[in-house]
């Protein structure tokens, strides 16, 4: 479990950094296209590829990240089971138990049968990790219509448009909190398992 942790959570905090460095490549292009306006030279894609860079690139490349950092918290979820199921001799296996999504059904596999108390559902971490996984699956499945309130999409203020309907994450601070909470997450998880190896 710790190597998952490990890779996992070196792997979300790399999504952060992929931002930082795609960013500057956004800002220089967008230098570069305003001053080739300057000098009045204009390709023929010059306003599609300066819109791309000025209104769009930001939101498609941290809603890109977002998902692949959920990704990689399930990763850990699901692999944290199967560490579970190998080092007991359960009969119960992870297919036997029901959740409200693969990830519940980890998380209470985890805890139930591993016996880990900080795999519970009653704390803030999961209750943060569930409206960010409300948040993916808005993106994943419903093109960013929000259909529910969310503290987090409120918090992070990543609503488009004046309706509120729809959502685009525009800052980077939504990406650093996921990162964080659930990386203390999986940490926690790890600790404790590892700890009740001994």
């Amino acid at each position: 479990m710790k190597s998952s942790f490990e890779v996992q959570s070196n792997n979300i905090k790399d999504t952060i950094s992929i931002y930082y460095d795609s960013n500057k490549i956004r800002e220089q292009k967008e230098i570069e296209l305003e001053g080739s306006l300057e000098l009045g030279i204009k390709h023929e894609n010059w306003f599609n590829e300066y819109t791309h860079y000025q209104y769009h690139f930001d939101w498609l490349l941290m809603h890109s990240l977002f998902i692949s950092s959920f990704t990689y918290f399930e990763s850990f979820m699901r692999n944290s089971a199967k560490k579970v199921e190998l080092k007991t001799d359960n009969y119960i296996k992870i297919s036997d138990i029901k959740g409200n999504s693969d990830i519940d059904k980890y998380r209470k596999y985890i805890n139930l049968i591993g016996k880990i108390e900080s795999a519970k559902n009653e704390g803030v971490l999961w209750t943060k990790i569930m409206e960010f996984k409300h948040v993916r699956n808005i993106i994943t499945h419903h093109y960013g219509r929000l259909k529910i309130r969310l503290n987090i999409v409120e918090k992070h203020d990543i609503f488009f448009g004046p309706s509120k309907s729809q959502i685009r994450i525009k800052n980077i601070a939504f990406l650093e909190d996921f990162a964080e909470t659930s990386i203390k997450y999986m940490k926690n998880i790890t600790e404790e398992f590892e700890s009740n190896k001994g």
